[in-house]
């Protein structure tokens, strides 16, 4: 296992099983790595075996036509099925392949795709001459990667189911050079078309003691099948370093680092928006509570309202997050004495107003530039939580009800490094929005954010990842 500070030098230990310098292909012995995945799947209890064939057998007869039925059936429902582009989830009509090295970067949703934007950057500057395909499982995260949408370098579709003939459709079309998973979304199929085409695999962002594992549940065992395929793994934490050394491959490169989170560009402030609330409060305190879910929304309000009975100048910008939660954010406002404006009905508050809905997206940036601190919702009633990082990179700490239940590692991470405060309850959320005013925590998150610099190295390891 490696640590990114000290890389290129261990990088040429004999016990990692590597032998180069960074200027060299990272290589990988395929023979060595067909051995260890047969000899993994081995120690799979039978009835994981039976269930693993069960699965591949059903994948390789299902017909993909009817894997595209349900798929377009779905997006009637469900928003994150687009009907007009069903066909991308079947690996059918796909864009043209551009010529050159390809690299395709996967993640699931919002979240992880936020990790992925820093290796997109990277690539792109790296690597002049080569195309990045990104592939996300819902279409919300798509929008993650929409400063990017005209560059003819960058391909962005819908993941593909793992149907067999799928998988194969679709490794045949875009010939990746490399692979590269954010934090989890492994399946069998695709895994093991990768392997037979020897195209690198690598899982970036990985949490070993979180939800990588966490995500095979009972069935460990076949979990550790799923991670032998992989040559290249990233991780965060000091936990994760030692499972890696008894889950991965022996062969497998394991490299400890910051989470690419901490490399991505910060929210975009929109000027306009950013001066006119300013003009409005830019005297005041400004704490933003972001993601905030109907369930914590009273915790927050109550905080607000004893923090603002001891200093009237603090205000309070309150992020739903959902749209939908609008309505019952104005109720919940009112009961605690403040008629908030909302932003969905183009009105910003003025100085007799200390809360102001902003029920709006694409704008959290400029939220986060005005204040001096945030909570990061849903993280109260152990709550999924929500990307602690774009608040940091804006310069200000986060407060959380709890850690959050999808961004453990993130979460714990800042409360080390004290710039994430942890509030049980509305006393403590108090004292923070009180305490933080006069910005203590400046030189802690300034002294975090000089820790940049993962996403660099990590495009450096893929770029010479190779299967010989």
């Amino acid at each position: 296992m490696m640590n990114l500070n000290s890389f290129s030098s261990k990088l040429d230990r004999a016990d990692h099983k590597i032998g180069i310098s960074m200027s060299d292909i990272i290589a990988i012995d395929p023979h060595s790595k067909d051995d260890a995945i047969r000899a993994s799947l081995q120690t799979v209890p039978l009835s994981q075996r039976l269930l693993l064939l069960t699965y591949l057998l059903v994948t390789r007869v299902l017909p993909t036509s009817l894997i595209l039925y349900l798929v377009r059936r779905a997006s009637r429902k469900n928003p994150e099925e687009d009907f007009d582009r069903s066909r991308e989830r079947v690996a059918q009509n796909l864009p043209e392949r551009p010529a050159g090295k390809l690299y395709w970067l996967n993640s699931i949703g919002p979240g992880d795709s936020t990790a992925n934007q820093a290796l997109l950057s990277q690539i792109l500057e790296r690597d002049p001459l080569a195309t990045v395909l990104i592939t996300t499982r819902t279409v919300s995260a798509q929008g993650i990667f929409s400063r990017w949408k005209e560059d003819p370098r960058v391909i962005m579709q819908l993941a593909p189911h793992d149907g067999l003939q799928i998988a194969r459709n679709f490794l045949n079309h875009w010939k990746p050079s490399v692979a590269v998973f954010c934090e989890r979304d492994l399946w069998p199929n695709m895994l093991t078309e990768l392997r037979r085409r020897r195209i690198p695999s690598a899982v970036v962002n990985g949490q070993l003691d979180g939800r990588l594992l966490e995500d095979f549940g009972k069935l460990q065992e076949l979990g550790r099948w799923f991670l032998s395929h992989i040559d290249f793994i990233h991780f965060i934490t000091d936990k994760s370093a030692g499972l890696a050394e008894t889950v991965m491959r022996p062969d497998a490169l394991k490299v400890l680092g910051k989470n690419l989170k901490l490399d991505c560009a910060p929210l975009p402030k929109k000027p306009d928006l950013f001066e006119q609330v300013m003009a409005a409060w830019g005297n005041n305190h400004i704490f933003t509570a972001a993601s905030v879910a109907t369930g914590e929304v009273r915790i927050v309000l109550e905080a607000f309202r004893q923090a603002h009975s001891i200093n009237p100048n603090l205000r309070l910008i309150l992020v739903p997050r959902w749209k939908a939660q609008s309505d019952d954010f104005l109720g919940a406002s009112r009961e605690f004495g403040f008629d908030a404006p909302r932003r969905s009905q183009e009105t910003l508050p003025d100085d007799t107003c200390p809360v102001f809905i902003a029920d709006s997206y694409g704008e959290l940036g400029t939220w986060y530039e005005a204040s001096y601190a945030a909570f990061i919702g849903d993280t109260f009633h152990q709550g999924a939580g929500h990307n602690a990082y774009e608040a940091i990179l804006k310069g200000i700490p986060i407060v959380a009800g709890g850690i959050g239940r999808l961004f453990r590692d993130d979460f714990e991470n800042l409360v080390d490094a004290k710039i994430g405060l942890i509030t049980p309850d509305a006393g403590a959320l108090r004292d923070a929005m009180l305490n933080l005013t006069s910005r203590p925590l400046d030189r802690e998150v300034e002294a975090f954010l000089s820790n940049q610099g993962t996403a660099a190295t990590v495009t450096d390891i893929l770029m010479r990842l190779r299967v010989q």
